[in-house]
């Protein structure tokens, strides 16, 4: 089938998505990425629906945001996005933000895989490719990167000990938790800024931040979050209970 160019979606910032410096939350701009993303995938034909039919489900791995600045209440912006192709395991989305003026405010990547709806094993590209007889889905689109560089992979201590005490601690109660019936990936992001604020970081300075997701969290379940400085970065680190790696989110 033929792929468009890239999708676009139109986005209008609320009240109830602010902070209190009338800017959209980074989680709820993340959560418009998801959506974008959805949409991006449904034109080629690999939407969530799509996938499920064929015991398949997205999962993204990691994301990295750079913001000149976030969208302010009652702005109009589009979310432009597109995918980058297959390599090895990962399918790489990029993303631009535009404001109603037509300029570029903002740009992301993100790393998925297709996954065993049931298991969660990971699913070959190329398998994908053959179930839905499109080759062109795995063709690599390197020259159209938002961002100049892949998501990083980044890294837990050896020991969690050496992160001291958990700064804040979280449960996945309803509100936390998505139609999927667990904690949605965006909400790490949100749980981020609330250590962020809590030791008392310039929230309104970040303009860039990566994220790593490790484990996906069920209801009920709580989350020790820590934080360390480390070469000038904010990093933050999530655990549950049981010592299980949850997720990575670094800014600067």
């Amino acid at each position: 089938m033929s792929k468009p160019e890239y999708t676009e979606r139109d986005f209008y910032v609320e009240c109830h998505e602010c902070s209190r410096d009338d800017m959209i939350f980074p989680s709820v701009l993340a959560g418009d990425f998801q959506e974008a993303a959805e949409y991006g995938v449904y034109a080629c034909g690999v939407d969530t629906p799509t996938l499920k039919a064929n015991n398949f489900c997205w999962i993204i791995l990691r994301m990295s945001v750079e913001m000149d600045r976030f969208p302010a209440w009652k702005e109009n912006f589009k979310i432009k996005t597109w995918g980058c192709g297959a390599d090895k395991l990962f399918w790489r989305r990029d993303y631009s933000v535009i404001d109603s003026e037509g300029n570029e405010i903002g740009r992301a990547c993100s790393d998925w895989i297709v996954a065993d709806d049931s298991s969660h094993a990971p699913v070959r590209p190329t398998k994908v490719a053959d179930v839905f007889n499109d080759q062109e889905l795995l063709d690599p689109q390197n020259d159209r990167h938002a961002l100049p560089y892949a998501s990083p992979r980044l890294r837990f201590p050896n020991d969690v000990s050496v992160l001291g005490e958990p700064v804040l601690s979280k449960y996945a109660d309803y509100s936390e938790l998505d139609h999927n019936d667990h904690v949605n990936n965006t909400r790490y992001i949100a749980w981020a800024y609330d250590v962020l604020f809590k030791i008392g970081v310039d929230l309104y300075s970040i303009r860039k931040f990566d994220i790593n997701y490790h484990s996906e969290v069920k209801s009920g379940e709580k989350v020790d979050i820590y934080h360390v400085k480390e070469d000038g970065n904010e990093v933050i680190y999530g655990y549950k209970a049981d010592g299980t790696k949850v997720f990575i989110f670094r800014c600067r």
